[in-house]
């Protein structure tokens, strides 16, 4: 049982770090936004689980990647560092996207094949 747990916890989370990679891109696509407001936008959701400062890997492997780019903004007296998705981020974003529903699409349809295999049982 507690393998199992295990087992499932390392899934949940390898699940959930391509998705905040998603959730991340899909907020700073339209306006800039800082980390800690990312971070409770996210958390808001209540689907996906992340700690305050965690976020701050996941922004620095996008930005390196250059699907997101940054810029400093003093705000009450402290730089604070504010993401926004660039022209190849919106590529990847969208790919992303896609790929998503497709295997929402797959996991419906073998959902609705495997009803109608057991309506004709």
């Amino acid at each position: 049982m507690i393998e199992t747990m295990m087992n499932e916890s390392k899934w949940h989370m390898q699940i959930s770090k391509g998705v905040l990679e998603v959730a991340i891109m899909k907020l700073v696509q339209h306006k800039e936004r800082y980390g800690y407001e990312i971070t409770g936008m996210i958390q808001q959701g209540g689907t996906l689980i992340i700690a305050n400062g965690s976020i701050y890997p996941i922004l620095k492997r996008l930005e390196e990647q250059e699907w997101i780019e940054s810029r400093q903004i003093e705000h009450n007296g402290r730089l604070r560092k504010y993401y926004k998705l660039t022209k190849a981020g919106q590529i990847q974003l969208k790919v992303r996207e896609q790929y998503l529903e497709e295997l929402n699409q797959l996991l419906f349809s073998l959902e609705q094949e495997e009803a109608d295999n057991h309506d004709h049982r």
